[in-house]
């Protein structure tokens, strides 16, 4: 999970911010 969530970031501010909702 740290993984894709460390890519999310790196990724995309916004897109993290839905996950974090999820």
């Amino acid at each position: 999970v740290d993984a894709g969530f460390g890519k999310l970031i790196f990724g995309s501010g916004t897109q993290l911010h839905v996950y974090s909702s999820k």
